[in-house]
Order: structure tokens, then C-alpha cells, then sequence
């Protein structure tokens, strides 16, 4: 995983054996999940994220 916070921004990239078969939406929602408490309470004002399996990163 890379991350990187830029103020309120986060710009992270997850790679997970958990995202095999799901769609992009699916994925991003599964971070976004993770995040939510910190997007709630205004920690984090946008995030971008890339959401992969082992097998697109190339791993």
C-alpha cells in the first residue's frame, strides 16, 4: 500500500487479494469503509485512491 496526505487529501494505492472479482465501485467501497470514520469527523476531505489485486499489480 502507498499513501500519501497532502492537508486533508489522501492519495493511496491498495493492493488486496480481498478485491479478486469485485468491480472497481465494489472496491472503493471497501476503502472507503475503512476511511469513513475520518472522512465523517472531517479528517479527510477527498481521497484518490487505485484499488488492485495482487495479479494487476503485477505481483
Amino acid at each position: 500500500m502507498n499513501v500519501a496526505f497532502e492537508g486533508s487529501h489522501l492519495v493511496v494505492t491498495v493492493v488486496s487479494s480481498a478485491f479478486e472479482g469485485l468491480t472497481r465501485l465494489k472496491k472503493q467501497q471497501l476503502v472507503y469503509a475503512a476511511l469513513s470514520e475520518k472522512i465523517a469527523d472531517g479528517t479527510l476531505h477527498a481521497v484518490q485512491m487505485q484499488t488492485l489485486t495482487p495479479e494487476e499489480a503485477g505481483r
